[in-house]
C-alpha cells in the first residue's frame, strides 16, 4: 500500500504514514486499490476479447471453405483479375491474364451453388462444390495446399489448376512449330538420343491451342491440342489433303507395278533405277526374293487407299496402304487385298519413294 498524501510505501497495520505523518484512511485506500485492479481486469478482458475475435476472424478467412469459396465465386463470376491473382507465376509467352481469359471455359446460367464435403489427402485439401448450369447438376473441386504452423494453426492456398507445367513438344528434325501463331524456337532443347527435335515449355495456361507443324518438306499439320500438366505431345501422324492423297495413291500404284513387273522378269535393278529419283534397290531386292520364294508368275496392283500416314524422325512419311491386286502362282490366279507400308519423301511438291 502507498500513502495517499506522499506516496510512501506503508504497511496495512500502520495507522499513520511514517514519512509525512498523515493519518491513514484504510477504507479509502482499499476502494482506490479495488478500482485500480477492476480497471486492469476490464482492460485485460477487453484485450482477450479482441484477441479472440481476431483469431476467430483469421481462422474464418483462412479456413479451407472460405478460401475455396472465394476462388470458386471468382470463377463463376468470371472475375479474371481475381482468378489470375492465384497464379503465382510471372507473365511469359503463354502465361498472362489475356491468355487466361481466352482459354477459360465459362459456365452459363449458374444457380444453386452449394459447398459440399471437404477431403484431406496429405498436405492437400479438396473442397467440393455442387451447382446447376443450364439446368444440369454439376460438381467441381477446388484444390488447396495446407501449411501448418506449430501444430496449432493452418493456412490454405489455392492450387489454381489453371497452369500446365513442364509441357513438351516432340517433332521431326528441322521442322517448325507454332503455338497459337507464336514461334517457340526459344524453347528448343537438343536431344540427340531420340533423333527428334524437342521443345520444352515450363508453364502454360491450360486450354486448347492451335498447333501448326511445318515439316522441312513444306507439308503442314494443323491440330487443336488441349494442353495439360506434364504432358508430352509427339507429332507422329499427319492428315494429307484429298488431292495429295489421290496423287500419292496413284504414284504408289505406279511404283509397285514397275517394281513387280521388273522383278517377275528377273531384271537387274539398273534396268528400273531410272524410274525412281531415290535409290530403292533394297526394296527391289526384297520383291525379287518374294517372287522367287512364292513362285509368283504374275502380280498386278489395281487399286490402293491410304489408311494412315505417320511422320518419322526425319520428317518422311510412313504410309500404310490398303491395296487390291491380282496374283498368279503357276496357273492359279487369286484376287487379294492386303496392307503394305512404304516410306515416301515429299519434295518440291512431289511424293518420292525412298528406301529405309
Amino acid at each position: 500500500m502507498k500513502c495517499i498524501k506522499c506516496g510512501q510505501n506503508i504497511s496495512c497495520k500502520d495507522s499513520y504514514c511514517g514519512e509525512c505523518g498523515a493519518k491513514i484512511n484504510k477504507e479509502e485506500m482499499y476502494l482506490k486499490q479495488k478500482k485500480k485492479w477492476l480497471k486492469i481486469g476490464m482492460i485485460s478482458v477487453f484485450f482477450l476479447f479482441l484477441l479472440f475475435v481476431g483469431y476467430s476472424l483469421l481462422r474464418y478467412f483462412t479456413s479451407p471453405s472460405y478460401v475455396a469459396q472465394t476462388y470458386f465465386n471468382a470463377i463463376m463470376q468470371e472475375d479474371y483479375d481475381k482468378i489470375y491473382s492465384y497464379i503465382k507465376e510471372e507473365e511469359s509467352l503463354f502465361v498472362s491474364k489475356e491468355i487466361l481469359k481466352e482459354k477459360e471455359e465459362s459456365e452459363q446460367n449458374i444457380e444453386e451453388i452449394e459447398t459440399g464435403p471437404i477431403y484431406e489427402k496429405g498436405n492437400r485439401t479438396y473442397v467440393e462444390f455442387s451447382y446447376t448450369a443450364n439446368g444440369r447438376k454439376k460438381r467441381s473441386y477446388v484444390e488447396l495446399k495446407k501449411k501448418t504452423y506449430f501444430s496449432l494453426f493452418s493456412t490454405y492456398k489455392v492450387v489454381s489448376g489453371k497452369l500446365a507445367s513442364n509441357v513438351t513438344f516432340v517433332v521431326p528434325k528441322n521442322s517448325q512449330i507454332t503455338v497459337d501463331g507464336k514461334e517457340i524456337d526459344a524453347f528448343f532443347q537438343e536431344n540427340e538420343n531420340t533423333g527428334y527435335d524437342t521443345y520444352f515449355i515450363k508453364n502454360m495456361i491450360k486450354g486448347d491451342y492451335e498447333m501448326v507443324l511445318t515439316l522441312d518438306s513444306g507439308l503442314q499439320k494443323k491440330e487443336i491440342l488441349t494442353v495439360e500438366n506434364g504432358k508430352t505431345y509427339l507429332f507422329a501422324t499427319i492428315e494429307l489433303e484429298e488431292e495429295q492423297k489421290k496423287e500419292l495413291e496413284k504414284k504408289n500404284l505406279e511404283n509397285l507395278n514397275i517394281l513387280y513387273d521388273a522383278a517377275l522378269q528377273d531384271k537387274e535393278y539398273s534396268a528400273v533405277s531410272s524410274s525412281f529419283e531415290n535409290d530403292v534397290e533394297s526394296l527391289y531386292r526384297q520383291m525379287k526374293r518374294e517372287v522367287k520364294k512364292q513362285k509368283i508368275t504374275s502380280k498386278n496392283y489395281s487399286d490402293c487407299e491410304i489408311k494412315s500416314t505417320k511422320i518419322n524422325k526425319d520428317g518422311n512419311l510412313e504410309v500404310t496402304f490398303l491395296v487390291d491386286y491380282r496374283i498368279q502362282y503357276n496357273k492359279e490366279e487369286i484376287e487379294k487385298t492386303s496392307y503394305i507400308t512404304l516410306i515416301y519423301q515429299y519434295k518440291d511438291g512431289k511424293f518420292i519413294l525412298i528406301d529405309e
